[in-house]
């Protein structure tokens, strides 16, 4: 198996992903997390074909949601840790900003774990990472102190930053 996937990684100028089994699900996540890890350039292309790839696409904008917003609290507290005196205070912020982007992995690869699993693997094991990635960003936000955004200083804006998954 793993000398027939290096021959195809090889080989390939990009990846299809037909309606297939685990098998073609764990090529395609593999794929995916090479390309993540850059480890290629190659385009990977889902072929939803009736609504196959659907849920696989919904949970892959949903993964990508839930990671830029972890950038995007762990980017706006690294901009602002210039302002921190107590030496002590700036490093548990520093250790609670790993463990919110560690918890961030660990959610990812719940993620992909149980959607390559085809449902045998257990829902728990994802719910318990998403609790630990919401402990973790609690903890976070209380030691930084934020505060909540005043209404009219939201907007709905994400200045370009989240760009949906082509699906056709």
């Amino acid at each position: 198996m793993h000398e027939r996937k290096r021959l195809m990684f090889e080989r390939s100028d990009a990846f299809v992903a037909l309606p297939g089994g685990v098998g073609t699900l764990e090529e395609l996540v593999e794929q995916m997390t090479w390309a993540q890890l850059g480890r290629h350039d190659k385009p990977i292309l889902i072929a939803d074909i009736d609504g196959f790839w659907t849920p696989l696409i919904a949970l892959l904008d949903h993964m990508k949601t839930v990671v830029l917003a972890v950038r995007n609290i762990t980017t706006d507290i690294e901009q602002n840790s210039g302002a921190v005196r107590d030496e002590e205070v700036a490093k548990k912020r520093a250790k609670l900003k790993s463990k919110v982007s560690a918890t961030a992995n660990n959610v990812i690869t719940a993620s992909k774990n149980y959607a390559a699993a085809g449902g045998l693997s257990p829902v728990s094991l994802l719910d318990a990472a998403a609790s630990h990635l919401t402990a973790a960003v609690v903890d976070l936000v209380k030691t930084v102190k934020i505060k909540p955004t005043p209404h009219g200083d939201l907007n709905d804006d994400d200045n370009g930053t989240l760009t949906p998954l082509q699906s056709n």
